[in-house]
């Protein structure tokens, strides 16, 4: 009887093959490489002016992006942090935020209207985490 309560104990703390540690994805998130079907992050301790994740306690995020400041796409570029959550479900990871693509949100149009925020909602698959990389795919 003892074995088998051994067994069952090693198989409550082990982490399971179809899910991942939430502890884990918490921090900040570089993005370092972008291919057709993956995003490959690594874990870093500051923000710099790149593409980041910051994945915080209850279900806290912050997601830099850049903005839309020019036509032509030459850096430097202005970076915003919009602020929204996460949820992490066996191998699905979500983020959903709200973004506005222009630097500023108290710019009026000439119609009077002011830049609408986007809702994203996106989901991925954790293909790979450990200590320092993430790798998802969007789905």
């Amino acid at each position: 009887m003892k074995i088998l309560s051994l067994f069952f104990l090693i198989m409550l703390m082990s982490e399971q093959p179809d899910s991942f540690n939430k502890k884990k994805l918490l921090g900040h998130w570089s993005l370092t490489e972008k291919t057709e079907n993956y995003l490959n992050y690594s874990k870093t301790d500051s923000t710099n002016n790149k593409v980041d994740l910051i994945l915080k306690k209850n279900n806290e995020l912050i997601v830099r992006t850049i903005v839309r400041d020019g036509f032509c796409g030459t850096p430097p570029h202005s970076y915003r942090s919009n602020p929204g959550t996460w949820k992490l479900k066996g191998k699905m990871l979500t983020l959903e935020y709200e973004y506005t693509p222009r630097l500023k949100t108290n710019i009026i149009a000439k119609d009077g209207s002011k830049p609408e925020k986007t809702k994203l909602v996106n989901n991925y698959k954790i293909i790979k985490l450990d200590d320092n990389n993430l790798q998802v795919k969007l789905m």
